[in-house]
């Protein structure tokens, strides 16, 4: 779950990201046919959900860095199955 959390956050800011690129690029390449109020209309949803995907992400990997040590981890072995000094 935590794991999961995390790359939702980031798959969902890249998607913000996306809309956000599309919406502001529409009055350049399009010309007089699209106006930049109604890119806005794209451009600030965008925005919005990419701050609460950045939210999202931010609370994945704090969940993700403070989550316990297995019980393989707690044991002192590495991968190797030495002791750990």
């Amino acid at each position: 779950m935590r794991t999961a959390t995390l790359i939702i956050g980031i798959v969902c800011f890249v998607l913000s990201l996306c809309v956000v690129g599309v919406s502001a690029s529409m009055p350049i390449i399009n010309g007089p046919r699209a106006s930049w109020s109604e890119a806005m209309m794209g451009i600030i949803p965008g925005a919005v959900c990419g701050v609460l995907s950045l939210i999202i992400a931010g609370v994945g990997l704090m969940l993700v860095m403070t989550a316990p040590k297995s019980d393989a981890d707690a044991s002192g072995r590495g991968r190797d199955g030495e002791v750990d000094k």
